[in-house]
């Protein structure tokens, strides 16, 4: 989950851990085109709070992807100026 959304600027992406893992998250335009790869070692169980900061990206359609061992999540974020 990611809120604001729609967003300006800047989203905050929710997830869950189970438990201590390494964390991949992954950010996609509308064509699939990775934007931005953030990866995470070891990073506590509980949940965790992710900042994107859109930048000079154009407005539009975006995807994230959380991968870990225990967590497969994706979501759709609307970026807007």
């Amino acid at each position: 989950m990611n809120y604001p959304n729609p967003f300006s600027g800047k989203t905050t992406i929710i997830y869950e851990l189970e438990w201590e893992t390494d964390v991949l998250i992954h950010i996609f335009d509308i064509e699939g085109k990775t934007v931005k790869s953030y990866s995470y070692q070891n990073q506590a169980k509980g949940q965790h709070r992710f900042n994107w900061y859109a930048g000079d990206h154009p407005p539009g359609i975006y995807y994230f992807r959380i991968r870990g061992n225990g967590v497969n999540e994706t979501g759709k974020m609307v970026l807007i100026r």
